[in-house]
C-alpha cells in the first residue's frame, strides 16, 4: 500500500492552482516530490498552462548505485509524462473537431 501526501493551493486572484504531492511510502530509501501548476496563459485567457516536475531522491545505497537509480526513475517519469501528454493531445484535437462546446455528448 502506498502512502501519499498532498498539498493543493488556490490562488484565485492569480488563477492559478498548485498541488504539490510526496510519496511516503518508502521515504528513508526513496523520496518523491511531484509539483503540478494550472495557470492562466497571460496571451491568451481562454487557454490554461499545465507544468509538471518530478524530483527523486535516493539514499543509502551508495551515491552511484543512488545516481543509477534517481536517473531510472527520472527516465520512467518523463516517459510517463510523455504517454500521458500523447493522449491528452490526441483527446484536445477529437474535441477541437467537434462542436463540444454545444455538445456535452462528446465530453
Amino acid at each position: 500500500q502506498e502512502i501519499r501526501e498532498q498539498q493543493t493551493t488556490l490562488e484565485p486572484k492569480n488563477k492559478k492552482l498548485t498541488a504539490v504531492g510526496r510519496n511516503l511510502s518508502f521515504s528513508k530509501v526513496c523520496q518523491s516530490r511531484e509539483v503540478i501548476t494550472y495557470e492562466q496563459d497571460p496571451n491568451d485567457p481562454s487557454k490554461t498552462i499545465y507544468t509538471q516536475r518530478m524530483s527523486y531522491s535516493i539514499s543509502g545505497i551508495g551515491a552511484v548505485l543512488g545516481r543509477k537509480a534517481e536517473r531510472a526513475a527520472t527516465d520512467f517519469s518523463a516517459k510517463k509524462a510523455q504517454a500521458g501528454d500523447a493522449v491528452m493531445t490526441k483527446r484536445i484535437d477529437s474535441l477541437a473537431a467537434t462542436d463540444w462546446r454545444n455538445d456535452t455528448t462528446t465530453w
